[in-house]
């Protein structure tokens, strides 16, 4: 029902798809086989070492804003058997 109301099809049989529109500057080629991921969310792992921290400051030389942000984080696979490889033809 939430699919009909809303008009977007996001998930099926469990699945959730998460997809990466196209950029302005051209984004990615277009390979001839695509390399998909599924994994069990329980089979991955992040760390956050700093939250994201994000700073705004004024130059008066350059007449302008200096805005800087930062984050710090990494993640690892921690069972290997919760994550599939998929290669896709078009």
């Amino acid at each position: 029902m939430k699919a009909l109301s809303t008009g977007e099809i996001d998930t099926f049989l469990g699945f959730k798809f998460i997809t990466l529109g196209d950029r302005d500057e051209g984004g990615l080629p277009l390979p001839s086989t695509r390399t998909c991921f599924a994994f069990h969310r329980d089979a991955i792992g992040m760390g956050i070492g700093m939250n994201q921290k994000s700073e705004i400051n004024y130059v008066p030389e350059k007449t302008s804003f200096l805005v800087s942000s930062m984050f710090s984080a990494g993640a690892v696979a921690i069972d290997d058997d919760g994550i599939v490889k998929i290669s896709a033809t078009e």
